[in-house]
């Protein structure tokens, strides 16, 4: 989903959800509805850039002030209206706390898909290390086979020919 849709699927619920705490009467409506329905409707002014008594700040002190809602109400009774403030946030200005938060987490998240793949590549060149190594000593000794030297059938068996070779040019010297 693009950044535009994404934030206008969240729009659309926020003014779903004003539309729903308008349609009860004033007098009618409790006190938390009434904190909500202000939440809520400064968000939408605030992220269609509209503010009416802050600066417009993508900020949660700005949506406290816009909205008129004590900060400490705020924190503590709407959590879910903030959940929706810092997606606005995250995906509206990708600068803001909430959205370089979001941008940290999917780093983090490829850091660690990098460091999972190159753990596998370490394995994958320690085995390949190993087969070149293998390959090394057979042709090593097919090597000195085809040299006619003698029939060596490991490496041991090369390095105890070429101790006796020195032996015997030692022995002649």
């Amino acid at each position: 989903m693009s950044r535009r849709a994404e934030l206008e699927d969240l729009l659309g619920r926020i003014e779903a959800r004003v539309s729903e705490l308008e349609a009860v009467a004033p007098e009618r409506r409790s006190r938390r509805d009434t904190c909500e329905l202000e939440l809520r409707a400064a968000v939408l002014r605030l992220a269609n850039r509209k503010p009416a008594r802050t600066d417009g700040a993508m900020t949660a002190v700005a949506l406290a002030g816009e909205s008129g809602v004590p900060r400490p109400t705020m924190y503590r009774s709407y959590k879910d209206v903030l959940t929706d403030w810092d997606a606005i946030c995250a995906v509206a200005d990708p600068e803001s706390d909430a959205g370089l938060r979001a941008r940290v987490g999917k780093l983090g998240a490829e850091v660690r898909r990098l460091e999972r793949e190159l753990v596998e590549e370490r394995r994958r060149f320690k085995h390949v290390k190993g087969v070149l190594a293998q390959r090394v000593q057979a042709l090593t000794l097919a090597l000195v086979e085809a040299r006619g030297d003698a029939k060596v059938t490991d490496l041991a068996s090369l390095r105890d020919l070429r101790a006796e070779r020195r032996r015997a040019a030692d022995a002649e010297a």
